[in-house]
């Protein structure tokens, strides 16, 4: 089970996940709430009755770039035309970068740049375009980049997602990526 807390404890939404969820790694799913910080809680019991849990917090919340919004950063991989979120990398030769952008209008001048860096700030170590797509409803994009990595050598890196319509101020969406030996 998936639960979110708000800061006095009171559970404001939650999952229970079935064996279908199980399946695979890792394991996903989305819980809908409003801006604001949350106590997530992730509870599970294995077949024979032992069970734990974990705890962290998160903050609910887009990202402004002027008037549209920007969702957080997701690294993952492109498996079989579907974009599976992962968190560590080895032998990939690229990682997917990918966001959701709000408030946009198609047509509309936006650029994005997606950067790699050995830090939050630092300088980058390759920058590349994002791709947008539209999805389904009228204002909201996908931005897409495929970040190359099979090169790097392991450690923690930052994947840095920048985006700005034309004549308005930019905002700016960052994931750390680490690269393990496989």
């Amino acid at each position: 089970m998936v639960g979110l807390f708000t800061e006095d404890g009171r559970l404001v939404a939650s999952r229970t996940l079935g064996a279908a969820d199980l399946q695979g790694s890792p394991i996903v799913t989305a819980l809908t709430v409003a801006p604001g910080r949350y106590r997530v809680r992730v509870a599970a019991i294995e077949s024979t009755g032992r069970g734990g849990a974990a705890d962290f917090q998160v903050e609910a919340a887009l990202g402004k770039a002027g008037p549209m919004a920007l969702s957080d950063l997701v690294l993952g991989l492109s498996r079989d035309g579907q974009f599976r979120p992962k968190l560590e990398f080895g032998s990939e030769a690229s990682v997917m970068a990918q966001l959701e952008l709000y408030g946009g209008r198609e047509g509309a001048k936006v650029g994005a740049v997606v950067e790699l860096a050995r830090s939050l700030n630092g300088p980058a170590i390759l920058a590349l375009p994002g791709t947008f797509s539209p999805t389904g409803d009228p204002d909201r994009f996908l931005l897409n980049a495929a970040v190359p990595i099979g090169a790097l050598p392991p450690g923690d890196y930052v994947v840095r997602a920048t985006v700005a319509a034309e004549g308005q101020p930019g905002g700016r969406v960052v994931r750390p990526i680490r690269k393990v030996v496989r």
